[in-house]
């Protein structure tokens, strides 16, 4: 799937950089308890407005989110997002934002 997305965006003569953030489950929640998985339910219209929104940011050619929806164990991937771009300075700041936009479009339960 990530090297299908970086065949796509590299068709761009534009794209200079290519940003791939994968998030995945951890073993230790951010209180530093044991996490045994966690369960992400998805607003799958928000994120593709997301993915809509980034494509408009000024630099941005090219954007893909996919979020694994269900019960996931440790070590499985939450989320993917790609985002290509002319130039870092245009990248990372959009790279940022579009991965809180994505979290604030999902809910994460941990057990």
């Amino acid at each position: 799937m990530v090297e299908d997305w970086i065949r796509e965006a590299k068709k761009s003569s534009r794209v200079g950089m290519i940003l791939l953030h994968n998030g995945t489950v951890r073993k230790t929640s951010k209180r530093g308890e044991t996490v045994n998985g966690l369960i992400v339910k998805v607003d799958k219209k928000k994120i593709q407005d997301i993915e809509e929104k980034v494509k408009k940011e000024k630099g941005i050619f090219y954007c893909r989110i996919k979020v694994n929806e269900g019960r996931l164990q440790v070590g499985e991937d939450i989320m993917w997002i790609l985002i290509a771009g002319d130039f870092r300075e245009n990248c990372f700041p959009v790279m940022e934002r579009t991965v809180g936009e994505v979290k604030e479009a999902i809910s994460e339960e941990e057990v």
